[in-house]
């Protein structure tokens, strides 16, 4: 199984899509780390004296609120991870797209808020090591599959 090579095009293309996701990751991380504290100050309101939890019913709905937004999340980053680029970061909302730099791998780079691909960097390297992408277009391949 391969993964795909991206044009700058290509990943342009993906842009309004992969903001709505991220968006939508970051208000679900929002929205889990809301129900993480709202769990933590339900257990702190104490125990029975069997040893329940006083709010137990609001602890189990918390929790249950928190699962659903990790399955919701984990099915947009399988959305993303199938369209073959790469989540870096939820938070800063970096994603990269395997390429082909001058016959080398490297990783069209993107952060949210840009209004277009204009970075890469190394494989190995990360968000801090990118360049300018100042590059014709001849010299990024096409988007063909590339094995693992």
């Amino acid at each position: 199984m391969g993964y795909r090579y991206f044009t700058v095009a290509e990943a342009n293309a993906l842009l309004p899509l992969l903001e709505d996701r991220i968006l939508m990751l970051q208000r679900l991380l929002r929205e889990g780390r809301q129900h993480a504290e709202a769990s933590e100050r339900i257990r702190a309101v104490g125990r029975r004296p069997d040893g329940r939890l006083i709010m137990r019913v609001d602890y189990r709905l918390e929790r249950q609120a928190m699962r659903q937004l990790l399955q919701e999340g984990r099915a947009v980053v399988a959305e993303l991870e199938a369209l073959g680029c790469q989540l870096r970061d939820v938070e800063t909302g970096i994603v990269d797209f395997p390429t082909l730099l001058e016959g080398r791998d490297a990783m069209l780079c993107w952060q949210i808020g840009e209004s277009f691909v204009g970075h890469y960097h190394g494989v190995h390297d990360g968000f801090g090591d990118r360049r300018p992408l100042a590059l014709e277009p001849r010299r990024l391949s096409a988007g063909r599959r590339r094995p693992r």
